[in-house]
């Protein structure tokens, strides 16, 4: 039996997170808090909402020493509790049942659904064994413009080398190219520098990355880690507590090195 108490915007961002890897949201119960791991064939969401992101945390499983998982569409629960940004919800579950409410002095909305049992999303996926040789800090709004400006195309190339981070329209059967480039500094900088002889040349999914960037609107920055392949994992640093990971692989896994 799981029982919680959470402000509702933190619980919204993490289902907009959630939405745009899987239209079902697969959660683990621990002592910790609540685990969400969703893979599809190319990316990859490892979501932890601590047990400190909550107001209050009840979990007993019944001394039975195994794991509670409940699943539900969070499409369903974003349209019912849409455009309320204040309060707390209080989430209850005991595996079986899923149960969702929100209350006021003069209103309250209860949302109760059954666990889908029959989930195809493996709850209990590994962790990629993901070795980042690039660590870099970008604000978030100037790495979702910079993707939706080239991204004319399904494809954008991806350049990522001690000079800078580069975004450029990935067709070669245009007349016009488009390119962004950004330097090192404030807006965006190097935590884990390369070696001045290896660049990461790539190609990215613009129909993935931007739903992912969308789906965190109040995140600031976010961490970007790089592969010696070009794929990618960007951590988003959120302003409440949550250990928030999406990995993503590259559509070409073309690092060159000079």
């Amino acid at each position: 039996m799981f029982k919680g108490t959470i402000a509702i915007k933190p619980f919204i961002t993490v289902l907009n997170i959630i939405e745009t890897v899987n239209y079902t949201a697969v959660f683990k119960v621990t002592n910790n808090g609540l685990v969400c791991r969703i893979k599809n064939s190319n990316e990859m969401i490892d979501l932890m909402l601590p047990r400190e992101a909550f107001i209050q945390y009840e979990y007993n499983d019944g001394n039975n020493n195994t794991d509670t998982f409940f699943a539900f569409r969070p499409a369903e629960v974003l349209r019912f509790f849409n455009e309320i940004n204040n309060g707390n919800v209080e989430l209850q579950t005991d595996g079986n049942t899923v149960n969702i409410k929100y209350e006021t002095a003069s209103k309250t909305l209860d949302f109760t659904t059954k666990s889908i049992t029959d989930s195809i999303v493996d709850a209990d996926i590994n962790i990629p064994n993901f070795i980042p040789v690039i660590k870099l800090l970008i604000r978030r709004e100037l790495l979702l413009d910079a993707i939706e400006r080239v991204g004319i195309e399904r494809y954008f190339k991806l350049t990522i080398d001690s000079n800078g981070l580069g975004f450029k329209q990935a067709s070669v059967d245009r007349l016009s190219t488009y390119s962004v480039f950004f330097k090192y500094g404030k807006d965006v900088s190097m935590k884990m520098p390369t070696t001045t002889t290896t660049t990461i040349e790539v190609c990215h999914d613009v129909l993935m990355l931007v739903p992912i960037l969308n789906a965190v609107p109040d995140c600031n920055y976010v961490m970007l880690y790089s592969d010696k392949d070009g794929n990618l994992r960007l951590e988003f640093l959120l302003s409440f507590k949550c250990n928030a990971n999406y990995y993503i692989q590259s559509v070409q896994q073309s690092t060159t090195r000079r």
